[in-house]
Parts: structure tokens; C-alpha cells; sequence
């Protein structure tokens, strides 16, 4: 029970992680694009 929901915030972590990395990357094709 302890060990799953360690997994379940990791992967959501990473989730997020990766949604952020893609924030980053629309915002720059977006700059570039503006310009």
C-alpha cells in the first residue's frame, strides 16, 4: 500500500516534469513563430 502510492507520485512527478519540458518547448516555437 506504502510502496504503491510512493509509485503513483513518482510517475505523476514525472508527469509533470514532462508537462512542463513541453510547456517550454510551445513557448519557444511560439516566440520563434512571432518572429
Amino acid at each position: 500500500m506504502y510502496k504503491d502510492c510512493i509509485g503513483k507520485t513518482t510517475i505523476a512527478t514525472k508527469i509533470a516534469q514532462n508537462l512542463l519540458i513541453v510547456n517550454r518547448l510551445n513557448v519557444l516555437l511560439n516566440l520563434v513563430i512571432a518572429m
